[in-house]
């Protein structure tokens, strides 16, 4: 299944940023995110993300 912008929400709901992105990873694993979401928020730079914002930029980009 190809994630979206709703499953990234609901798989982040109560996230505490800033995280890394293998919190996030984690967390959305934890959550039952799809196998896409997980591998493309492993993918982020190493970094810290500062909010559901930046993760949705970083995973989807501009739209």
């Amino acid at each position: 299944m190809a994630s979206d912008p709703a499953e990234l929400l609901q798989a982040l709901a109560g996230a505490h940023y800033p995280a890394s992105k293998e919190d996030l990873a984690s967390r959305a694993r934890d959550h039952g995110a799809s196998d896409d979401l997980v591998r493309r928020l492993e993918q982020l730079p190493d970094k810290e993300i500062n909010g559901p914002d930046e993760v949705d930029r970083a995973v989807f980009g501009d739209r």
